[in-house]
């Protein structure tokens, strides 16, 4: 929106409100003269266009974007319950100044459109009245051809009013218009000359920017040269001190020659007895793993002299089943030779005799078990001890196995050490040999690096100079530059 646009949408906004005061304030006259007289019927129509235009007010923003159409709107709705007042109710003189009064109302905008509408709306209902019954008819009749006439000249000098308002709004908009274009017209020259001044600006900032940078790298290499200057004197003692160094280092380099020399008979030695360990190792090894397949087959055999005592077990019953039976039958027939009286007395003596046998094989077979038994439950115990003792060997197996492999990565170290120790005596030779070298060729660089000093120090003197006449460049080219940022503002 322009700033016209904005100016007509927030006054018509405000034109809205105002006629929904005005409106809502002779409604709820209306309704309070009606209550005070007991008009329950009249009372009840007031109210319920109280209720309806309250909420027409506060829902039309959300309906209509166009405030405009709310004035409408509310144009067509007093009339419309004006009208049907009329046709409805008993009606008095009072009327006439209730249509002129809305009339007033549908004039707050001053838009011909709504005003007109309100106009003749009104007129109608003046009609309608006339043509209606009524106790004022009479009356009314005589002076209707006043109030049409008063009706009218309101209706004209209202219509002027709008009109002069309209014409006054279109040269406020046409001055507005002259004034948004002269405004945008020096906006534009502004922005102009402030793009001018600001590329200027900016061209002069470059300018001391560079001219800065310049003196900042000079001030570096300033600084870094007089840092040479004094890293070359100290580079000079400290390679003094490296020759000297180095004379130390081949000294020490003999001394670790000697030394590496003993150390590689000594992994010699301990890895001949590395061998000689793995060796026995591998024997012992050997020897358990033949211990315990001893123990595996003592093992089996004690497992079939188990099962062999339980089958004797089972033998020692069935023969404790046989002797039952024997005494069972002896006693039977011991009972039939009584039956058979001096006939099987011979026959009670054999009786009595397989009785004792029997008796006697009871006893024994009861030994016998007793006997199984006991050496069964020492069979187990030596069969738990057989097995304790296979686990053990077992375990020394893998600690033996364990043990092997420690060797050997013992016997790959030793191995990799001597190696190291060889390689240690390659290098010590090496370096004691370019010891030498070192010592010879750091005399000759502390001479170079005394010769460079010099050097460095005439040319930081002249770095120091031009230094100086960049800084006195930066301060014209910065107060330049802060009278342009002072015009820019």
């Amino acid at each position: 929106m322009t700033t016209i646009q904005d100016l007509k949408h927030g006054e018509t906004v405000k034109k809205n409100r105002l006629m929904f005061i005005a409106y809502t304030i002779s409604l709820v006259a209306a309704l309070l003269q009606t209550l005070m007289t007991g008009s329950m019927d009249k009372a009840l129509f007031y109210g319920t266009e109280i209720i309806l235009y309250s909420a027409l007010f506060f829902i039309y923003p959300k309906i209509w974007k166009n405030p405009l159409v709310y004035s409408y709107v509310t144009v067509l709705f007093m009339y419309g319950f004006t009208t049907y007042y009329l046709f409805t109710a008993d009606n008095t003189i009072s009327i006439v100044y209730i249509i002129i009064y809305l009339t007033i109302i549908s004039a707050i905008h001053l838009k011909k459109n709504i005003f007109l509408l309100g106009f003749f709306l009104g007129a109608i209902d003046l009609f309608i009245f006339k043509g209606l019954p009524s106790v004022h008819q009479d009356l009314y009749d005589g002076m209707f051809p006043i109030v049409m006439l008063v009706y009218v000249l309101i209706g004209m000098v209202f219509f002027l009013i709008i009109k002069m308002n309209e014409e006054q709004f279109k040269q406020l908009q046409l001055f507005m218009a002259q004034s948004e274009e002269l405004a945008n017209k020096q906006i534009e020259e502004r922005e102009n000359l402030q793009k001018n001044v600001e590329s200027l600006a900016e061209e002069f900032q470059g300018v001391n920017q560079k001219v800065q940078a310049s003196i900042e790298s000079q001030n570096q290499m300033r600084s870094a040269i007089s840092e040479m200057a004094a890293g070359s004197n100290s580079q000079s003692e400290q390679i003094t001190d490296i020759a000297s160094n180095a004379y130390e280092t081949k000294g020490q380099m003999v001394h670790l020659f000697s030394l590496s020399e003993n150390l590689s008979k000594d992994t010699e030695f301990a890895s001949s007895i590395v061998k000689s360990g793995t060796i026995e190792m591998t024997t012992l090894k050997e020897g358990m793993e033949l211990l315990k397949t001893i123990l595996d087959q003592f093992n089996q055999q004690f497992t079939i002299l188990t099962n062999k005592v339980q089958d004797m077990a089972n033998l020692t019953t069935t023969i404790n089943n046989v002797s039952e039976q024997t005494n069972l039958l002896a006693l039977n027939a011991s009972i039939e030779a009584a039956r058979a009286g001096e006939a099987g007395k011979g026959f009670s003596v054999v009786a009595q005799e397989i009785r004792k046998l029997a008796e006697l094989t009871r006893i024994s077979s009861e030994k016998i078990s007793t006997s199984l038994v006991e050496l069964n439950e020492t069979n187990n115990k030596s069969l738990i001890k057989i097995k304790e003792t296979n686990e053990q060997v077992s375990k020394n197996v893998k600690s033996t196995d364990t043990l092997t492999e420690s060797f050997t990565q013992f016997q790959d170290i030793t191995t990799r050490l001597r190696d190291g120790v060889a390689m240690v005596l390659s290098v010590s030779e090496n370096v004691k040999q370019k010891s030498e070298t070192v010592e010879y060729s750091t005399n000759e660089l502390a001479a170079i690096i005394e010769e460079a000093s010099a050097s460095l120090q005439e040319m930081s003197a002249t770095i120091e100079s031009l230094t100086t006449d960049n800084e006195h460049i930066a301060e014209i080219v910065g107060n330049t530059n802060s009278k342009l940022q002072h015009l820019i503002k």
